[in-house]
């Protein structure tokens, strides 16, 4: 898929809170047992019971990564203005630290 596709289609997914087209971990219990057969390899040979059981375990670690993923441009903002406001490492032309004397 094309850079510009690819992005386009994050964005299509991420408003519908689907990672992919064909996310299982989203799906109801039912739709995901009929998915069974065309399942991930991760999926293959799992019990109609197993199945459902291991994608509730990765729902709920998208979940928890989604939220730290939400938690850390704020984090990072914090982090930027406490260094700017403490006059944080000097800068030397270029971007680089500027070394300290010894």
């Amino acid at each position: 898929m094309a850079a510009p596709a690819a992005v386009e289609a994050a964005g299509f997914f991420a408003d519908r809170g689907r990672v992919a087209e064909h996310d299982l971990v989203d799906l109801p219990v039912a739709e995901q047992v009929k998915a069974l057969p065309s399942a991930p390899p991760v999926l293959q040979g799992a019990t109609e019971a197993q199945a459902p059981a291991y994608l509730q375990q990765q729902k709920v670690r998208r979940e928890v990564l989604q939220s730290r993923i939400k938690e850390l441009p704020p984090l990072n903002s914090a982090i930027s203005s406490s260094r700017r406001g403490a006059g944080g490492p000097a800068r030397r032309e270029g971007g680089g630290r500027a070394q300290a004397s010894r």
